[in-house]
């Protein structure tokens, strides 16, 4: 018998922690220094970090090295 391989599907959020843990840092930095600048989106008490929200992010906190 063979075994069903499902797709594997691309996370279009994340929780807070696995935000954090994405742009490798701890949560208390996370709080402090991320998320007042993100939208969040609630699923009832549970928050969630659109990933594209942590790409903007990064993208407008990235400086150039030379």
């Amino acid at each position: 018998m063979s075994a069903t391989v499902k797709p594997q599907i691309p996370a279009l959020a994340l929780n807070v922690e696995d935000a954090a843990a994405s742009l490798s840092m701890s949560w208390d930095t996370f709080k402090a220094h991320v998320m007042p600048d993100l939208r969040i989106a609630y699923v009832g008490r549970r928050k969630v970090i659109p990933v594209s929200e942590l790409t903007r992010w990064l993208d407008e906190h990235a400086e150039a090295v030379r």
